[in-house]
Parts: C-alpha cells; structure tokens; sequence
C-alpha cells in the first residue's frame, strides 16, 4: 500500500518543490486581475496621498495671511482709500507687514481666467492690500473688517477661512472616498482568492485524500495552498504598484507646468512611491490570510 501511495505522488509531482502543484497557465488569469486590483488601490492612495500634501501645504501658505480689497470708487479717489487702509492696518496691534500688491500683479491673478488680453477700462480691477498676522498675539478680525469698511469705502477684509474650509472638508471627503475604495478592492480580492483556493483544491481532490490517507493534517494541506497564494498574491501586487507607479509619474510629467494657475503643486513627489510598497505587502497577507481560511474551511467540512 505504501508502495502503491509512493508511486502515485511520484507520477503526480515530479521534481514539484510543493506537494500541491501549482495550476500553472491557470494562475495567469488570477495573476492579472489580482494585479489590476492592486493597480486601482495604488492608484487611489498615490492621489489620495498627493490631494493630502497640497491641502497641507496651501493650508500652510494661509495660515498667519489675510487680504484686504479695496474696489475703486468714482467718487473717491484709490490714492486716498489705500493710503487710509495702510494707516488702520499699520496702527493695528499683530499685523507684522501690510504690502500693496502692483495692478500689474493683481492682473496677472485673472490671466489664466481671461486670458492675456488687455482689460477694458471699465473694469475696475481691486487693489489688493497682503497683510502678515503675528501668529503670538492675532489681531480681532472681525473688529478689523468692520473698522476698516467705516473708513474705507468699498474696502473688504478676506481672512481665507472659507476657503481653507473648503479645502479641509474636500481633502477629507478624497480620504474617505480612498478608503472606501480600498475596502470594496480588498473585499473584491478576498473574493476571487476564496473562488481560486476552492478550485484549486477541487482540482487536486485526489491528491489531497491521500495526503489524509497517509496522515496528513489539515493545517499542512492548507499551508501548502496559502504558500502558493502568497506568492501570488506578492507577484501580482508587484504588478499593480509598478504599474501605477508608471501611470503617476507619467500624469505627473504630462501636468508639469499646465494648470499651475489653477493647481499649483498638484504633482506626485518622490515621497509617494516608497508608500506604494505596502500594496503589494497588503495584497500579498490578504491572499494568504484568505487562501489558509477557505482551505481550512473546506478541510473540516467536506474531507
């Protein structure tokens, strides 16, 4: 009988370094969408990480920064107004500087908008006023806008709180909306790994019962499946992050230099693709932590 078993693993593994062999040409398809899933995860937390970083850098650029308008009035004349604004602002308790920005800078703001084209004259474009908090002791704003639109007509205070508001709550909103998607791709994988490790196992029934015949435990036939899966699993994570790495830096040259206006530092840095290694750790435990699951599961209740 031991005889009969040695042959019958003999003519079923040859020279195989694991007693379950692979499933060869069939894993490619389970290697490619494993590999696309992972592709998808890298994807949403290198943009996700990008989002983030630039949030926190413009939030930064805010902080301790206000901005006074002042829209020119026919009645009054700019000179004056401004001259006005720069007393209050200078005799104001935590402002370090109060700089005027140049008409021309301020057009150059409406460039990316209206193009470089010559404003009509009826346009009054404001006069912006960049004003510098002293983050120690920070001025009553409220009680500054309201002091300076008595004695500025047409003079308004912009402390970028909505805007800074706006940009926390769409940075989180990205986050959540990230990890959603990294759940419903770690759901999807669990998944096919399940549907995988059952066929497998189907595929090699016999060999299986023999390894019960000759004493072989349960936890040893699942440790050979979950080996196989974790290969797998980091093979086909590999894929995915390289391929997303590729995917980045290549929207990343593509957007260098356009929309600056609009986006400035919207770009992948070189902090981003370290991060990327994790998906193919994650991928590669999922699938192991999946594969020794479902093949023990099948074990105790139908071998």
């Amino acid at each position: 009988m031991i005889a009969r078993l040695q042959l019958f693993l003999a003519q079923r593994l040859p020279l195989a370094s694991s007693v379950i062999p692979a499933a060869g040409g069939a894993r490619w398809p389970l290697h490619l969408v494993i590999a696309v899933m992972c592709f998808l995860a890298s994807v949403a937390l290198g943009i996700t990480m990008t989002v983030s970083r630039v949030a926190d850098d413009w939030s930064a650029d805010l902080a301790g920064v206000i901005t006074v308008q002042i829209k020119p009035r026919p009645d009054l004349e700019i000179e004056s107004q401004i001259s006005e604004a720069m007393r209050i602002l200078s005799e104001t308790p935590g402002i370090l500087s109060a700089t005027e920005i140049p008409q021309q800078s301020a057009a150059e703001l409406l460039e990316p908008y209206l193009g470089s084209v010559e404003l009509p004259d009826d346009i009054a474009v404001p006069h912006l006023i960049d004003v510098r908090l002293d983050a120690d002791r920070e001025p009553d704003l409220s009680a500054l806008a309201l002091r300076l639109q008595d004695a500025v007509p047409g003079a308004e205070l912009d402390d970028h709180f909505r805007w800074k508001s706006r940009l926390a709550a769409f940075a989180g909103s990205l986050e959540g909306l990230a990890l959603a998607a990294l759940g419903l791709i770690i759901a999807a994988t669990i998944g096919i790994v399940v549907f995988a490790t059952r066929a497998a196992m189907e595929a090699n029934r016999e060999i299986i019962e023999v390894l019960h015949l000759i004493g072989a435990r349960d936890v040893f036939i699942a440790g050979e499946f979950q080996a196989q899966f974790l290969w797998v699993g980091l093979r086909a994570g590999v894929l995915g992050a390289v391929g997303a790495a590729a995917l980045l830096f290549a929207l990343t040259l593509f957007s260098s230099g356009r929309g600056e206006f609009f986006l400035p530092g919207l770009g992948v840095t070189w902090t981003t693709y370290p991060a990327l290694i994790l998906v193919p750790l994650l991928s590669a435990t999922v699938a192991f932590l999946t594969a020794r699951t479902t093949a023990l599961s099948v074990l105790s209740r139908t071998l």
